[in-house]
This record gives C-alpha cells, structure tokens and sequence, in this order.
C-alpha cells in the first residue's frame, strides 16, 4: 500500500472518494479535492473548486468520460476539469436556476454518451456533447426521475438494464423499457436508505444499506438479505464493491470506525 498524507492545514476530516488517472490520484473529501501526483512520498494538494479564500465543498462523486474530462460531484453543484486543466476547475452552472434538481449531487455515472447526476433531490441525465444552443454548455435533458429523493447510486448492469438507490426504494431500467419499475420492501429488499450497487460476476446485483445490511437480487429475480446473523453488521455500508474475483466487498461505516468485509460462498 502507498500512503498519502493530505497538508496540515488541510480541513478534511474523511476521504469519500477517489478516483485513479494516468499520473495523478484525485481524493475527494468532506472539505476539498485534492490531486497526488509522483510516486512514493508524493504529497496530496489542495485542487481549488471554490472561490479563493472561501470554504471548499464536500467532494462525493468523481468520473472521467471518454474524452477525458473529470466530473466532479460536490455539496454545492457539479464541477468540470477539462484535460490539461491543473490549477483550478471550471464550475457548470447545472444548479437549481439551470435544471438540476438540488445543487447537493451525490452519485455520478458515465453511461456511454449520457451522464447521469444523482442528487439530494432526485436523478437528471445529460448527453456528453456540447449544445450549440447554450453557448457551448453542457445541457440536461429530459425530465428529474425520483424527484425529491436521494439518489446515492447508479449501476448499468451487464445486461443492460439501469439501477437507481433513490432513497428507501431502488429503480430498475430494463432494457427497452419506457419506465423505472420501483422495488422496495414488498418486493423483498430491505428497510433502509441505499447506498451503494454492485453487479457480482455472477450478473447478481447487490444492494448496500444504511443500518439494514445488504440484499442479494439474483439473476431469477429471488432476493437474499445478509445482516447479523451472517456476519455482516447492520452498520452504514458505505460501498459495496467487487474483489478480482468478482466477489461482493463491503465497507461498513461506524463508529469508532471502518471494516471491510467479503462475501464467501
């Protein structure tokens, strides 16, 4: 493991996310971005997103799309570093005056020419192309789904289909479908928030809750809750990710900390 160390005056109290490209390493946290680059003993800087001297936003998503563009989900709307940009990023003016649904976004996914942006207050999509009509800007389309629900996660399966954890409730997209269908505990998932998805190399898709464990949807459409009694906490999952084998791994958030934890068969 490589250790990187943010600066002493750094303000950030957690990491929540991070994301590796070509020679710099991106680590968002609760209060600022910031960049690594060089190998061993590199030290983490500050990438500036607010305005000089004011406070910077937490940092919960961060994709790169094809052409090389880093989007940026944070506390105070969505942000865009251009290839070749290093001192500071350019702010999309994609809050609530242009569209989206709060300025909170909170989950992110690069969907072939299409990104989706889950916020505080529900799920808008955007083609990855400049409209001409906007001067150049990028521009949402379509309507908000989920409106005035979280979204913390976005998953396109292998198969296809879309998986959306808007609050207490997960959406699925079939392919070809005009409609979310909703699932939610009637349907056999748990009673919690979702927080994160993942797709097993199995084509099983996993849903990670907060304080209710997680559930296994299987290929056959049967659902399999893991809690306590199978030795996973019904602690906050914070991500829920796959191992090289394609097996589920868990973070779990509590206090006093984290543990990570891998499903065996």
């Amino acid at each position: 493991f490589e250790r990187f160390s943010l600066p002493d005056n750094a303000r950030a109290l957690s990491v929540k996310v991070s994301l590796e490209d070509r020679d710099t390493v991106w680590i968002g946290t609760d209060a600022g971005l910031y960049t690594v680059r060089g190998g061993v003993g590199a030290k983490a800087e500050l990438f500036l997103l607010g305005q000089p001297g004011a406070g910077e936003p937490q940092i919960d998503a961060l994709v790169r799309d094809r052409a090389g563009n880093l989007w940026v989900g944070t506390s105070a709307g969505l942000r865009l570093i251009e290839p070749g940009e290093r001192e500071r990023a350019r702010p999309i003016e994609f809050t609530l005056p242009a569209g989206l649904p709060a300025a909170n976004v909170a989950s992110l996914l690069v969907d072939g020419e299409t990104l989706w942006i889950g916020t505080r207050r529900g799920l808008a999509r955007m083609p990855l192309r400049k409209d001409s009509s906007s001067a150049g800007r990028f521009a949402l389309e379509g309507e908000v789904l989920f409106p005035g629900i979280e979204t913390r996660s976005i998953l396109r399966a292998r198969d296809g289909s879309l998986w959306v954890g808007a609050g207490n409730v997960v959406g699925h997209l079939s392919p070809g479908a005009a409609q979310f269908k909703v699932l939610g505990q009637r349907e056999g998932l748990a009673n919690g928030d979702a927080t994160s998805i993942a797709e097993d190399a199995r084509g099983d898709i996993w849903v990670g809750y907060d304080g209710a464990g997680a559930v296994r949807v299987s290929s056959t459409g049967a659902f399999t809750t893991y809690d306590d009694a199978d030795g996973l906490p019904e602690a906050q999952i914070s991500t829920l990710t796959l191992t090289h084998t394609g097996s589920p791994l868990v973070a779990t958030w509590s206090r006093p900390g984290i543990a990570a934890w891998r499903f065996e068969k």
